[in-house]
């Protein structure tokens, strides 16, 4: 289980240096915003689930025309540097102020009204779920019908190398657990969201030590954040054995680290017995 609170503060304090260490949550944005280019879709209000520091708004202000963005996440610092982000003009509706929107919450309870959205966006967020079922139910309830919803988010592969370091070295889990394809697939179809488009992709970074592979990890605020780790700091003796350890995953000169990416589209279709009622 993860825990929120925890997370929560380590978000918070990850804020400032989001945008400097999240390589990878760029590229898996941009990929998703390709995946986003082929669904015919022009939304009129969009929520950006998991926002961070709101980077992926810009890109949906400027894809999108006249629409209201709802920018939500678990972290109040996340928000503030979303907000500096400029609203882009395009999202403008003449003689109407901007239409960008701010909400902390928690995204397993998303305070919302029914069918408020045509597009729910949520890129590297719905992993820091503990209850995956209720985050898919809340978004097939705020859906508009036909409603798109389109995410990414890390499978059970991702840092495969550090998490079977740690598990030698360790009695306590280190790494963050992931769902995997199958079990997300699951979720989608029992909550009614429909038969989701899965695709899985991996990616590999390389680094020069296993140092600078925790400064990215600890950079985003993505470190483990299960109710049952273990509490205090890494010592200069724990982190010198884990690059002796790493050094049989090296390529060349280089550390790698794996990330195992999955992406969904998932439209909102009527379930057959609301198809009767209605």
């Amino acid at each position: 289980m993860i825990d929120k609170t925890y997370k929560r503060k380590i978000f918070n304090r990850a804020a400032i240096s989001y945008e400097k260490y999240s390589g990878i949550q760029d590229q898996i944005s941009q990929d998703l915003l390709v995946i986003l280019g082929h669904a015919n879709i022009n939304p009129k209000n969009i929520l950006d689930l998991g926002c961070g520091t709101g980077k992926n708004g810009l890109h949906l202000q400027d894809k999108f025309k006249e629409t209201t963005l709802v920018n939500f996440d678990l972290s109040e610092n996340m928000l503030e540097e979303a907000r500096k982000k400029p609203i882009s003009s395009s999202v403008v509706v003449p003689n109407e102020k901007p239409s960008n929107l701010y909400v902390c919450g928690d995204m397993e309870n998303l305070p919302f009204k029914d069918s408020s959205f045509d597009l729910v966006w949520s890129s590297s967020a719905i992993q820091w779920s503990n209850n995956l079922s209720s985050v898919f139910k809340h978004i097939k309830r705020i859906l508009k019908r036909n409603g798109l919803f389109i995410f990414s988010t890390f499978g059970p592969g991702t840092l495969k190398e550090l998490r079977m370091i740690n598990e030698v070295l360790s009695d306590h889990p280190k790494t963050n657990h992931f769902l995997d394809i199958d079990n997300i697939r699951d979720f989608a179809i029992y909550e009614g969201l429909g038969y989701p488009l899965l695709e899985k992709k991996s990616y590999r970074l390389d680094y020069k030590n296993v140092e600078c592979i925790l400064a990215d990890i600890r950079g985003v605020g993505a470190t483990n954040g299960n109710s049952t780790r273990a509490k205090g700091l890494r010592g200069k003796e724990f982190l010198d054995t884990m690059n002796q350890h790493y050094k049989k995953y090296k390529i060349g000169e280089l550390y790698p680290a794996t990330y195992e990416v999955i992406y969904g589209v998932v439209w909102n279709k009527a379930d057959s017995k609301q198809d009767c009622n209605n």
